[in-house]
């Protein structure tokens, strides 16, 4: 399988994004730590090269981290053997790993951004970094933690900033995984996540997500 490790991040960071990525450092930061924490409970301990490529630091205050992890067991109490299924029907590799990442993350905001919806995107993004730990597959590792870090600084990060910041999340998990606002959500409406088919990049689609319940 072709991949792609530390030594050559650099040359991958930078041609997929011609002058360079738009990653919002403590996005970087909090994806780094958040599969280092899911990767560390499978035994594996894993170096992110968003931080060592990009010397990113984190100034969000470590109740955002521990809010995420929180929540992230919340979900995947409900719905990990989904995600674990559609790990094992995707067809991945270095070339389409990004393209497979985008397609899933589009067709889970197609219907708009909540923050149950961006938990759902990391908890995604750890199965899938756990389904290349068990297979060795270690140096895709590498390509799913850029592929988050550009997805949610680009497409993600202006909502979040116009909803607290990622210490709306904190409030989102203060609140017992609901938000009493105008974006409340729970958990029970995060149903129906089906795998609908892969394509020939091997980006699926899921159907029928996040509806009310």
């Amino acid at each position: 399988m072709a991949g792609i490790g530390k030594s050559n991040f650099g040359t991958h960071y930078s041609s997929m994004n011609g002058d360079g990525p738009a990653i919002d450092p403590n996005v970087a930061v909090l994806i780094s730590e958040f599969l280092q924490h899911k990767l560390g409970q499978c035994g594996y301990q894993w170096t992110s090269p968003l931080i060592s490529y990009m010397g990113a630091s984190n100034s969000l205050p470590p109740k955002v981290g521990a809010a995420l992890r929180s929540l992230s067991e919340e979900f995947a109490t409900q719905f990990k053997e989904q995600f674990v299924e559609m790990c094992e029907k995707l067809n991945i590799n270095a070339e389409n790993m990004k393209a497979t990442l985008d397609g899933v993350a589009n067709e889970l905001f197609c219907e708009g951004i909540k923050w149950a919806r961006i938990v759902a995107l990391f908890v995604f993004g750890s199965e899938l970094a756990i389904h290349c730990k068990n297979r060795n597959w270690l140096d895709l590792i590498n390509i799913i933690a850029y592929s988050l870090a550009t997805y949610i600084s680009e497409k993600l990060l202006p909502w979040i900033n116009d909803h607290g910041g990622w210490e709306g999340l904190v409030h989102f998990s203060d609140g017992g995984g609901m938000d009493n606002g105008p974006d409340r959500d729970k958990w029970p409406s995060l149903r129906n996540i089906i795998c609908l088919g892969v394509s020939a990049l091997g980006a699926i689609t899921l159907g029928a997500v996040l509806t009310k319940s």
